[in-house]
């Protein structure tokens, strides 16, 4: 039997969005440095697998590979089985790494390059961290960031960071970067309740199940 996540109406767009950085319907932070590991970087290899959803009808799926290096390969397949889209399935190749804090377990993510090779030491593409965890070893939690939370850590100059909001050619751009370093970003996320950085409705996850 097909288990099928929470659907997100029109928020299943956004919930494409959040995977591969394009910010088509709800603005999300985006990080010039991500967070630093505690200690040496180190896969959580409970993560790692062939991770399935449907979401609205949509069959989507993660793949998440291991590399020697302790950084993550993840490939996000999309619209595999939906009737309204011609072109057939979709996919987006990111990577990444894990990081443990007091706050959680993070998933810190960047689009690979157009060649798909690696670009570990890349600082020009900007990161997206979830927050992620397991509801048991087969279900996989992923939680976005709450978007106010940035906002108000930048407008109060907790974090350094920019903030773009209002119409440009006609089109309404909200944007959130954060441009402080490694360090402050994980100090900031070792400080805040965990509940604090993460949003709360109904919007606020979604769960893939481990593929057998």
């Amino acid at each position: 039997m097909k288990q099928k996540a929470k659907s997100l109406g029109n928020l299943s767009v956004f919930m494409l969005a959040m995977l591969c950085c394009v910010l088509i319907v709800s603005c999300y932070p985006e990080f010039k440095h991500s967070l630093k590991p505690t200690n040496s970087l180190k896969i959580d290899h409970s993560i790692l697998g062939r991770w399935r959803t449907t979401v609205d009808g949509n069959d989507q799926e993660i793949l998440i590979y291991a590399r020697k290096s302790q950084w993550l390969d993840i490939v996000y397949i999309y619209d595999i089985n939906n009737l309204a889209v011609d072109s057939g399935l979709k996919l987006i190749v990111l990577e990444g790494y894990t990081v443990s804090m007091p706050s959680g377990k993070f998933l810190c993510v960047r689009l690979k390059n157009d060649c798909f090779q690696s670009i570990e030491n890349d600082n020009n593409k900007d990161f997206l961290i979830f927050n992620y965890s397991f509801s048991d070893k087969n279900e996989l939690v992923i939680r976005i960031l709450s978007s106010e939370m940035f906002e108000s850590l930048i407008g109060n100059g907790k974090l350094e960071g920019v903030i773009e909001k209002g119409f440009s050619n006609g089109t309404f751009v909200y944007r959130i970067q954060v441009t402080a370093s490694s360090e402050d970003l994980s100090d900031v996320f070792s400080k805040i309740e965990p509940n604090e950085l993460l949003r709360n409705d109904e919007y606020k996850q979604i769960v893939f199940f481990r593929k057998r």
